[in-house]
């Protein structure tokens, strides 16, 4: 299970909405924790309005970032960073923050993480290539943050405040591979007479985009290169987050594997059946090669209950 979280990266004339945390002595974007039962999307908009007060609404998906806590350590956070803008409400601190201003992006404060320095360099930037980053914590960062973390949640204890929990989320990745005919490549599983697009769970320790290239191999048996990230669907009821991307053949061959009985590439408007419904959409979200990740919620029962196996 996954840590997952968001930050809103808010810039109106050169300068960018920063609170102050009540605790720890560091200024950051609005952000936090993934709730039970909520989309990403949701989250973020529901994050900035508990800590700032201001009404946002999404204009794109900065990156997704896979944040490692420390060498070694095979504990990530994911955030996925959005770009806001405010549309109503008023700046007002909160139980979380206890300074709210806009900084010049070029005089940001001394006490701003690493990782939230790199949220705003791609946000200013606007490097569209790549969504997805890998970042180490420094040690010294993780030294500093957990006892102080600690004290103050042995405050909030002892002055009657509720318990601070994280929900753990289930990651799941996928990819949907195109040869030149515009044919997508699917996979024909072992333990259920249905076919999919190469994926699977992400591992503990294991980054999405790594993910989508292991399962691949292990279903295919081909390498891939992930190219782009297509789409973010949110299934709140289950606690999971299903990320799609678009890859290209780098090397391996098509072979039968201990996962998948065979691999064939299907036109997109003639594809086989059974095929677990929620990949079709997956499908015609990438073929479509819209201008930004898109991001859906896909709450229905999962897809081999759907086809009656399950």
């Amino acid at each position: 299970m996954h840590i997952l979280g968001t930050a809103a990266i808010i810039i109106n004339n050169e300068q960018v909405l920063l609170t102050r945390r009540n605790d720890l002595p560091v200024w950051v974007a609005p952000g936090g924790h993934l709730d039970q039962g909520e989309a990403v999307q949701v989250g973020c908009l529901r994050e900035v309005k508990e800590e700032t007060g201001l009404d946002v609404e999404i204009e794109r998906l900065i990156g997704l970032y896979a944040r490692q806590r420390g060498p070694g350590n095979s504990r990530r956070t994911m955030n996925f960073v959005f770009a806001c803008r405010v549309v109503g409400g008023a700046p007002q601190v909160s139980d979380e923050t206890t300074d709210i201003r806009y900084w010049p992006v070029q005089k940001l404060p001394v006490n701003l993480p690493g990782w939230h320095r790199r949220y705003l360099s791609d946000a200013l930037n606007g490097n569209r290539k790549a969504l997805w980053h890998s970042l180490l914590t420094p040690p010294w960062a993780t030294i500093v943050a957990w006892p102080a973390l600690r004290l103050h949640r042995w405050v909030n204890r002892l002055q009657g405040r509720p318990r601070f929990t994280v929900t753990r989320w289930g990651l799941g990745a996928f990819v949907t591979l195109f040869d030149d005919d515009g044919r997508v490549l699917l996979a024909r599983r072992r333990d259920y007479p249905v076919w999919n697009l190469p994926g699977g769970k992400v591992e503990r320790g294991e980054t999405p985009w790594e993910a989508a290239a292991r399962e691949t191999r292990e279903e295919t048996g081909l390498e891939i290169e992930i190219e782009r990230l297509t789409a973010i669907y949110s299934k709140p009821s289950r606690a999971e987050i299903v990320l799609s991307f678009q890859g290209r053949v780098t090397g391996g061959r098509l072979v039968p594997t201990e996962e998948s009985k065979e691999s064939r590439y299907f036109p997109v408007d003639a594809l086989p059946e059974p095929i677990l419904p929620k990949h079709v959409e997956h499908i015609h979200d990438s073929a479509a090669r819209y201008a930004d990740v898109v991001l859906k919620v896909q709450d229905t029962p999962p897809g081999l209950k759907v086809l009656g196996f399950k």
